[in-house]
């Protein structure tokens, strides 16, 4: 059980005849600007805390909430491929991200979309733009921010200035049903806003390379080569015009201009082709089968780097060719910069004099510029000081004295992404923690009948060292021993949209998750199917424990070992034997309620196995002490968010500004608590302060500033102190000392043991202590720590 409160008194306190006003002076902490935060847990041990929330809201906390940091387990790591430079910018682009590789095969993997930067200080900081938002104009079929498209790769690029760009994007399209590859060429003539499709689908046939000189570009890749008129805007196929087409797999890398007119085509294997009259008829050059890439270093001196075979130079147009290997293959010619060649492999590029390869006499240097084994990809060079390298694991550095020295570029802290990973629930025990991201809308075929909505299938992942690392569970198991029928596995093959949502983790082998997912009908309509599956074995198997709850929603699951409650739009259940039976305890709530049958409940705080509290939307806080036999109702509450019990008197309400409220005399009369916006979920208590999620907001109020009855004491709570549970008993150990008092208190707040054992163990028996939950506050060389201890 979580968001429990310690109750520990040092001494007896006559309760207050009347009620105090509490002083609600809250501190305000926006975190995640925007984004609606949804769960909070707190470590035992060392007090860290996670926050999650909406739109990659992840963040960590280790100093007691003062900063957070946002973890980087579902960024994607973008690999830039592209570069051009136009008239005083320099754009970079990168391929999609593959984020989520699943497993077994069974849902789809999880891309992002490329990125496309824009730089005006030759590299040194740089800006995204917003081609999620941008419209594709033309064909609306072959459209990358169409219905159904998704995972755009923006592989090569060319720009004339910083409003005319020429780029290839290639795409899945989804509206068939199935994933289909597309792809295609755009140009945007007002800096990326609107872009227009200039060639038709290439399908798979990926655009290597993009190049422009004056009004003209001309790119091309598998089996294409296309030559563009900037001012008619006019597009000319002139890969036929190329000798070779005996091989159906002509791989074009490079696109070399001389002049306008006159330009270079370099393919993998296939040879070098060089054209005097913009593509319309092609020569071969002799005595080379390909390369990497071409690079024409003066009138009759030519370079091409690529493979041992395929690294060579020629000083006399290509006639002739002299062997120029590096050392390394290198994948692209950056240009020359103080009279120096550079070739780009994996970490490292390769310079030699320009003056050394018109010698024929080449030797090679090494420069060191990533330590990631990445491929460099492209250079830039603006001028014999100022240059930039790109390539792949988001690595851009530039130069500003011609090479001596390479500095990080500052790049976006926000590539404007185009899936939101939204983080829906959070729940630990100990190291322990799983966290869910709920399933992400790619398509809406609704009018389509023949083709579902296409979604990234929700995320489960998981823990075991408080986050220092993490794994994501392969949710296609999930269910899937539960047969063929639709309504209990989401797994079968009419299913689809699978959102785990809800989680509540036990222990270590133990957790509850509540999930939802759509199931086509053989009469064509679609049904919501939903239900709560567990696992003993920490995600490994997941095994269904309760009927279909169909579209109803599941708010709270909250479990102390095997006695647990759900609860959600008209459901209330209970278990006291791990979820193998329940009990459902709504018709007892909805006579406590006069009848009313519709209520919905927003969450389940559980102080232990029969005291519950119930707050709901609209229908007040209800709760009961013997386990859900009979409920009360607090008085004057309409309803709220969520309750947390902070004394045997005193309850702190959260929600609307009209629902958060405050009671220290057990709900005889409350008063107004709002920190003057929505609240949405009460995180629990962390560095002596209620800490409470609202949209992007953290709030807390200090329990210093509550009047409360019974007095919460600074503690400690740390590893250093275990508490160990054996057959007969439960024992107290200490790596850091002598015990020096141990204090053990009801869950109420009652003192029932005082002692002092002088000793690093202390035996705590089974049969000393009535079954319950117990708060031990011990001292340990003059250090509080606490310890929630469990006696069955």
């Amino acid at each position: 059980m979580k968001y429990f409160t310690i109750l520990i008194f040092f001494n007896l306190f006559t309760l207050f005849a009347n009620a105090q006003l509490a002083n609600f002076n809250w501190e305000m902490d926006t975190i995640s600007p925007n984004n609606t935060l949804k769960g909070m847990t707190i470590h035992p041990g060392d007090g860290s805390s996670v926050i999650v929330g909406y739109d990659n809201t992840f963040l960590k906390s280790v100093d007691n909430g003062s900063t957070w940091q946002n973890s980087t387990m579902l960024k994607p790591e973008y690999n830039f491929i592209g570069m051009a430079r136009g008239e005083d910018v320099l754009f970079i682009s990168s391929r999609w991200s593959k984020v989520i590789n699943h497993p077994s095969g069974g849902f789809p993997d999880v891309y992002t979309s490329g990125v496309m930067l824009k730089s005006t200080d030759m590299g040194a900081t740089w800006e995204a733009l917003d081609i999620n938002a941008a419209e594709f104009n033309g064909d609306a079929s072959i459209n990358p921010n169409g219905k159904g498209s998704y995972a755009k790769d923006i592989f090569a690029i060319g720009a004339l200035n910083k409003d005319t760009i020429i780029s290839y994007c290639g795409w899945f399209d989804q509206t068939s049903g199935s994933k289909v590859s597309r792809g295609a060429v755009f140009r945007t003539y007002d800096g990326g806003d609107t872009w227009k499709k200039i060639t038709p689908d290439l399908g798979s046939n990926t655009i290597n390379c993009v190049e422009v000189i004056d009004s003209f570009a001309v790119f091309g890749g598998k089996n294409t080569l296309y030559h563009l008129n900037l001012i008619t805007d006019s597009v000319s196929n002139i890969y036929p015009n190329i000798a070779v087409l005996t091989d159906d797999n002509v791989y074009i890398n490079n696109i070399a201009f001389n002049t306008p007119y006159s330009f270079y085509v370099t393919t993998t294997t296939d040879g070098i082709f060089k054209t005097e009259d913009a593509g319309q008829t092609f020569t071969k050059l002799p005595e080379i089968d390909g390369a990497n890439d071409l690079f024409i270093i003066n009138d009759s001196t030519l370079l091409t780097l690529g493979s041992s075979t395929k690294s060579k130079v020629s000083t006399d147009n290509g006639a002739t060719w002299t062997d120029c290997y590096p050392g390394a293959t290198c994948y692209k010619i950056g240009g020359i910069m103080r009279d120096t060649i550079y070739g780009l492999a994996k970490e490292e590029a390769y310079k030699c004099a320009v003056s050394d390869l018109i010698a024929k006499t080449p030797s090679w240097k090494t420069v060191h510029l990533f330590d990631d084994n990445k491929l460099l990809q492209k250079m830039a060079i603006f001028d014999d000081d100022n240059a930039v390298i790109a390539g792949y694991g988001e690595n851009c550095k530039y130069t500003i004295d011609g090479g001596l020295t390479w500095n990080e570029a500052q790049l976006p802290d926000d590539y404007l992404e185009d899936i939101e990973f939204d983080f829906n629930n959070i729940s630990a025990a100990g190291d322990n923690a799983f966290v869910t991201v709920r399933r992400f809308e790619i398509a809406d075929f609704s009018d389509i009948d023949s083709v579902n909505d296409f979604y990234m299938e929700g995320l489960l992942i998981k823990t075991e060292d408080n986050w220092e690392t993490s794994t994501i569970i392969d949710a296609s198991i999930i269910g899937e021993n539960e047969g063929d029928d639709p309504t209990l596995n989401p797994q079968t093959e009419d299913c689809w949209g699978f959102n785990p949502n809800l989680v509540e983790c036990v222990d270590a082998n133990t957790t509850y998750l509540f999930a939802n997912w759509y199931e086509d009908k053989t009469t064509g309509n679609r049904e919501t199917r939903s239900r709560i599956f567990k696992t003993m074995d920490g995600g490994i198997t997941w095994n269904g424990i309760t009927t279909d709850f169909g579209a109803a929603y599941i708010t709270g699951i909250e479990f102390t070992n095997d006695t647990g409650y759900i609860g959600g739009n008209k459901i209330l259940q209970k278990t006291t034997d791990g979820g193998t039976t329940f009990i459902d305890l709504y018709p007892t709530l909805v006579e406590t309620n006069e009848g009313d049958d519709n209520i919905f409940i927003q969450s389940i705080r559980m102080e232990n196995g029969d005291e519950i509290y119930i707050p709901t939307t609209s229908d007040g806080v209800f709760f009961s002490t013997d386990g859900g036999n009979t409920f009360s109702k607090f008085n004057e509450i309409a309803g709220t968010s969520d309750i947390i019990k902070l004394d045997i008197n005193s309850f702190l309400c959260m929600g609307t500004t009209s629902k958060s409220k405050f009671t220290n005399d057990a709900g005889a009369t409350w008063q107004n608590a709002s920190a003057g916006t929505t609240a949405y979920k009460i995180g629990g208590i962390l560095n002596n302060s209620v800490v409470v999620l609202g949209r992007g907001i953290v709030m807390k109020v200090a329990l210093a500033d509550l009047d409360l009855k019974t007095p919460v004491p600074v503690v400690e709570t740390k590893a250093a102190l275990e508490a160990i549970y054996k057959p007969a008993s439960i024992d107290l150990i200490s790596s850091d000392g002598e015990i020096e008092r141990c204090a053990i208190y009801s869950i109420s707040g009652k003192l029932v043991s005082l002692t002092e054992p002088s000793s690093t163990t202390y035996q705590l028996h089974n049969n000393e202590f009535k079954s319950g939950i117990y708060i031990v506050h011990s001292l340990v060389r003059g250090k509080p720590y606490v310890n929630k201890i469990i006696f069955r």
